[in-house]
């Protein structure tokens, strides 16, 4: 790519100042092809179908599958014994209740026993020596024979289930069946993984009965005035955590341009281990993941897909959590030309503009130690030049610009200015040229909201004193109830209908 060549014309202080307020007029003075002198250190872009919003699912669902596979092999054995204990229980009984025949005795001791026992005097002498046999009780028999046909039909069921099922709106998602998935296409996808993870979890409370009544029956342990009113009781909120987490897993995926707020809240407030995958692709779209963080039950990752290291790590622990659990992923735009979406993410990772962090509140220890964010390498004002969809909200400045009051865009947004101020960025590109750049509004809210963002995030209690702590949870409480207000009030700030 090469410089945009300075501009040589002139332009009145007014007309800047009317782009700057409405990001309109001077199209002779739009951003050409700058490339910022820090995209030049960006490495080599991977593999160019894993960076691509098609391969979030894949990914996670490998990571799913690898992660749950142990939980799911354990349980499964469980239910195999459940079961075989059973039979055999049964067994024994229906061969007390029907005694063997004259071939069956002499089959079982040898095909040379008739040389040397009279196997019919055998039978008899046994006939007068021993008393009735004792059976189950029909009570329990019953009890045991309900209990096994519960876990047979479980063991099917677990053997033919898919590691996950993956929910989603969109009209083409790749096959999952490689990394162990399903999917389904729905139009509201969050809401359609609550209800399937209800009726999933509804459904695994009998077999869990039927597992505790195998386990008690084999060792004849079972004692109705102890254990019945205590198996009325049990449900999926009393299982294992292996047990839960070998069901198959409900999973959501969702684009943050039209993700429904409604269904999102009551996923994130139901406490069910159903998980969402957003694909954000425009840095400047509704912050999802502050909403989740403001549901504080929720295990909530922001990472991208130019940061294959923080994506792994974070995938593989959230495929862990039994609860609500969010991952807000930065993908490329599918309209980015592959270079350039490639170098604007991996900026965008590296800058405070897309944080990359991990809440997990179910954590043991202090706040730092359930959260935890990545260091910013930048402010990530270079990700301006190379966002295509921000280039109509810059201008490149004539190179006299004497007449103007002009402010860096970076002291710009640490105090207030006065109004006859106007922002700028100034880049300097590969070539060394340095070019400076008019900005509207809209780019100065934006950069506001994510300068906002990156104080809140990074005022952990390893970076403030003890005594600043209160003041600092109060103001992340204030903003996420104003945040979340202000959508409740405003829904179309965050569901954007195509």
């Amino acid at each position: 790519m090469t410089a945009t060549e300075p501009v040589s014309a002139t332009v009145s202080p007014e007309e800047l100042y009317a782009f700057h307020l409405t990001g309109r007029g001077l199209d002779h003075l739009r951003v050409g092809p700058i490339q910022p002198l820090a995209a030049t250190t960006v490495p080599a872009p991977p593999n160019e179908t894993e960076f691509q919003a098609a391969a979030l699912p894949v990914l996670y669902g490998a990571a799913f599958t690898a992660n749950r596979a142990a939980a799911k092999a354990r349980f499964l054995r469980e239910l195999r014994q459940c079961v075989t204990d059973l039979q055999d229980l049964l067994a024994v009984d229906d061969a007390k209740l029907a005694p063997p025949s004259q071939t069956q005795v002499a089959a079982s001791l040898g095909a040379d026993s008739s040389r040397f026992l009279s196997v019919s005097g055998l039978m008899a002498i046994w006939a007068r020596r021993a008393g009735k046999p004792a059976v189950l009780a029909l009570e329990r028999r019953e009890r045991c024979r309900a209990a096994l046909g519960v876990l047979e039909t479980a063991l099917r069921t677990q053997q033919d289930s898919p590691a996950f099922w993956l929910f989603h709106a969109e009209q083409d998602i790749p096959s999952l069946t490689a990394v162990g998935g399903r999917s389904q296409q729905n139009p509201d996808p969050s809401s359609h993984a609550l209800a399937f993870c209800e009726q999933q979890l509804q459904a695994l409370t009998p077999t869990l009965r039927a597992m505790r009544i195998a386990r008690l029956e084999a060792v004849s342990a079972w004692d109705p005035a102890l254990h019945e009113t205590a198996l009325q009781r049990l449900d999926w909120q009393t299982a294992e955590p292996h047990e839960l987490a070998a069901m198959p897993g409900v999973i959501a995926l969702e684009a943050a341009a039209r993700i429904s707020l409604s269904s999102f809240s009551r996923v994130l407030r139901s406490d069910l281990p159903v998980q969402i995958l957003i694909a954000h692709a425009e840095p400047d779209d509704a912050d999802p993941g502050a909403i989740a963080r403001a549901h504080h039950r929720a295990f909530v990752l922001q990472t991208s897909l130019a940061r294959p290291d923080h994506l792994s790590r974070g995938f593989s622990e959230m495929a862990q959590i039994l609860a609500p659990a969010v991952a807000v992923v930065a993908v490329p735009s599918p309209d980015a030309d592959p270079a350039t979406a490639w170098r604007e993410a991996v900026l965008l990772a590296a800058s405070q503009a897309w944080p990359l962090y991990r809440y997990a509140p179910d954590r043991d220890g202090e706040w730092a130690d359930r959260f935890e964010i990545c260091d910013a390498t930048s402010d990530g004002f270079e990700v301006l030049i190379l966002a295509t969809r921000l280039h109509n909200d810059l201008r490149v400045l004539p190179s006299d610009t004497s007449n103007l009051e002009l402010t860096d865009l970076a002291d710009y947004l640490k105090k207030p200015q006065s109004s006859a101020t106007l922002p700028c960025l100034i880049v300097t590109d590969a070539q060394g040229t340095t070019h400076r750049l008019m900005v509207s509004r809209r780019v100065v809210r934006l950069c506001q909201d994510r300068s906002r963002a990156w104080e809140m995030l990074a005022a952990t209690p390893a970076t403030v004193a003890e005594g600043d702590m209160t003041q600092i949870r109060q103001a992340a409480a204030k903003e996420a109830y104003l945040r979340v207000v202000a959508l409740l009030a405003d829904p179309e700030k965050l569901v954007r209908r195509p």
